[in-house]
């Protein structure tokens, strides 16, 4: 940052179910076409008709509300893998963050 840019490697975790549900709430008609030809096995269809979206403007700027950013400069690549890998990495970088263990959409 100090030389006036921001790396991101975008690193998302979570459960699916809460993305399912934030896609959901932020591009209905998509996710509902989605839906419709992964039953119909026609995924092809839905790509060619839903739009182009910009993931964190058009669906998680959304909803600030149900995200985290942490800044990691300490840490290296390491498998998430579940909540509690999250927990114990912010615990051993000594991070003052307080995260909620949430389990349903709010």
């Amino acid at each position: 940052m100090r030389l006036g840019y921001l790396g991101n490697t975008f690193v998302m975790i979570g459960r699916v179910s809460i993305f399912i549900d934030v896609l959901c709430q932020a591009m209905p008609n998509a996710m509902l076409a989605l839906s419709v030809d992964m039953v119909e096995n026609d995924l092809d269809s839905s790509f060619r008709v839903i739009p182009n979206v910009d993931f964190s403007r058009d669906v998680l700027a959304l909803q600030p509300e149900r995200l985290l950013v942490i800044r990691d400069s300490t840490s290296v690549w390491t498998e998430q893998g579940n909540p509690d890998r999250i927990f114990d990495t912010l615990k051993h970088q000594k991070s003052n963050v307080t995260l909620a263990r949430v389990d349903q959409p709010a």
